[in-house]
């Protein structure tokens, strides 16, 4: 009984951490592959190789069966597809074609309602449906039949229904849209040969580079704590080409600063520098160095859970005699934060970390207490409490009444 409890409780964490998070899961095959770049990049088409030890396997972006180029994926066609799988979930996973709104699709990537968005999203939903995807020798279900070439466009049935709305003003409204994906990428998805994706960090990254690497680590970093790469071909995956190292340096730095402190499906991002090197398997001289949080997912929503139900817990006391107050401190994940108080007998002791915080609730008893916090060691009062006090020896202390 107390494994099912517990068992059931942890299923209740995972529940509240893809909620919170919009996970969504997506076709494996498409995860392996680096389908989009910066939309500055030159090309029509791309070739993709990946070499193993023993074989080379490529697919192709944007070319027709008959050669013609027609376009390659870029980062906001990702995000837009991304938003499609979860209409897709949130329907019921149905092999039928999904109706949907174009302000459905707007809200689930926290865009306006308007005009202008409606313009962005008809195109990208076309590009989705008419940039075509050749995989050779690499495409697999779950059952692990692999077909020698799969050639199909994301998309494989599109309907934009439109009427105008304040023709004065040209303002277009779309009414009534229905989608399905292609045959090859809905059957993974419903047999479940898929990858966890956390389409709220996707989806509010900045920059499209940062899209790009975050994609790319969030399945490398899935087993490893620690990754290298060199810096062109990090550079070329993301469809930076002919660019001198210098030019792409600047270029990464923005991206990867942005990507400190991103939750992935297998920890923490909480490093992304570039670092020169003399090792020939670097050939660029640079390499771009990656480490994710040593913490398994589940830590991370238990921590979540724990927050969640302190911030509940505090709305209502207990008893009549305690109340749960949530101590917070703002730091990183490297900062070690506990908390020491009369509450603790001033012993320190450990506080959950999350998102650039550092929380714990605890079970104070009515009347006036003293605390601090021990930031690696060093003892120092809440920066966020004016409340101070000099104890017996001395010593200047943060408060809290309850």
């Amino acid at each position: 009984m107390k494994n099912k409890k517990k068992n059931n409780e942890l299923e209740e964490i995972k529940k509240e951490y893809e909620k919170r998070l919009e996970v969504v899961r997506n076709d494996i095959n498409l995860e392996k592959w680096e389908l989009f770049v910066v939309k500055k990049y030159k090309g029509k088409s791309r070739e993709i190789i990946h070499r193993t030890k023993d074989r080379e396997l490529k697919i192709i972006v944007g070319k027709t069966e008959e050669g013609l180029e027609i376009a390659v994926f870029d980062v906001d066609d990702w995000k837009v597809y991304y938003a499609l799988v979860r209409l897709w979930e949130k329907a019921g996973k149905p092999l039928t074609p999904v109706n949907f709104t174009l302000r459905q699709l707007a809200g689930e990537l926290g865009l306006p309602d308007d005009n202008r968005t409606y313009k962005y999203l008809r195109k990208h939903l076309e590009r989705l449906r008419f940039i075509p995807i050749k995989f050779i020798e690499t495409y697999y279900y779950k059952d692990g039949e692999q077909k020698l070439t799969v050639y199909f466009t994301l998309l494989g049935n599109l309907k934009l229904f439109e009427r105008k709305k304040e023709r004065d003003n040209n303002q277009q409204y779309f009414a009534f849209s229905s989608f399905r994906f292609s045959d090859e990428v809905l059957k993974n998805l419903i047999e479940g040969n898929t990858k966890p994706v956390l389409f709220n960090v996707v989806k509010n990254l900045r920059t499209e580079i940062a899209v790009i690497v975050y994609r790319y680590l969030d399945l490398i970093l899935y087993s490893v704590d620690e990754h290298e790469i060199d810096l062109k071909k990090l550079a070329e995956m993301c469809g930076i080409t002919e660019q001198p190292i210098w030019r792409i340096k600047q270029r990464l730095k923005k991206p990867f600063d942005e990507l400190i402190g991103k939750e992935i499906t297998g920890g923490v991002i909480i490093e992304a520098k570039i670092l020169p090197s003399n090792d020939p398997i670097f050939p660029s001289g640079w390499k771009c160095y990656f480490k994710k949080a040593s913490k398994k997912i589940l830590e991370l929503q238990q921590t979540t859970q724990q927050v969640i139900e302190a911030q509940e817990l505090k709305e209502t006391e207990q008893t009549e005699q305690t109340k749960i107050v949530v101590f917070k401190f703002k730091g990183g994940p490297d900062d070690d934060v506990h908390i020491a108080g009369d509450f603790t007998n001033w012993k320190p002791e450990k506080m959950g970390y999350f998102d650039g915080e550092w929380s714990l609730p605890v079970e104070l008893s009515k009347g006036t207490h003293f605390y601090k916090f021990v930031v690696r060691g060093n003892w120092v009062c809440d920066p966020q409490n004016p409340k101070k006090a000099i104890d017996n020896c001395g010593n200047e202390n943060s408060v809290v009444v309850v």
